[in-house]
């Protein structure tokens, strides 16, 4: 299961968000079973793209999260360099996703129209 634990921490968990992320292993974000909104994100430059979202007996990767099938709020990271560039101080990246995981974010040019929920 995906996020094991999510809804039994004691708190309300409102966002979740997953970058650079190879796979989850749900279909789609509802199968996560929680009310939070589900923010994904992958850069063009990050390596883990060309990680097929394949399992085969029970390894490998699942659902890639920032597809649109899989019902996820896809986040704008366009200057993420490689697969360890979201969180680059300065970034529009690092503000995109902070404002996603603090459930703030609505700003145009972080949230990708037409991909997820």
């Amino acid at each position: 299961r995906a996020a094991p634990g999510l809804t039994e921490i004691g708190t309300e968990v409102s966002d979740i968000v997953v970058f650079g992320s190879p796979g989850m292993d749900v279909d789609t974000a509802d199968q996560l079973d929680t009310s939070a909104r589900v923010w994904a994100a992958r850069s063009e430059a990050d390596w883990i793209k060309w990680i097929p979202s394949i399992r085969v007996f029970g390894f490998g990767h699942s659902t890639d999260p920032t597809d649109p099938a899989f019902g996820a709020r896809t986040v704008a990271v366009d200057d993420a360099q490689g697969h360890d560039g979201y969180l680059v101080a300065g970034t529009s990246s690092l503000s995109c996703l902070t404002g996603a995981a603090i459930g703030t974010e609505t700003r145009t040019e972080c949230v990708r129209v037409g991909f997820g929920s």
